[in-house]
């Protein structure tokens, strides 16, 4: 028998650290677990969701065609 996967923790990037707290906190209604000046980690459930304060001048371009 093969053993489940876990999913425990999902990282997303925001240049806008402020904003997206404000979405996934007064929004989704997701409960703040830790929250520092570059990052902040909600309470998704099973799931811990940390979002990172993008690196200033390090964004990458998206590629057309």
């Amino acid at each position: 028998m093969a053993t489940p996967l876990i999913l425990e923790g999902i990282v997303l990037y925001s240049q806008d650290l402020d904003r997206a707290k404000s979405f996934y906190r007064d929004v989704l209604g997701l409960r703040i677990l830790l929250e520092e000046d570059h990052v902040i980690h909600l309470d998704a459930g099973s799931v811990r969701l940390a979002i990172h304060r993008y690196p200033t001048g390090e964004r990458l371009e998206t590629r057309e065609g």
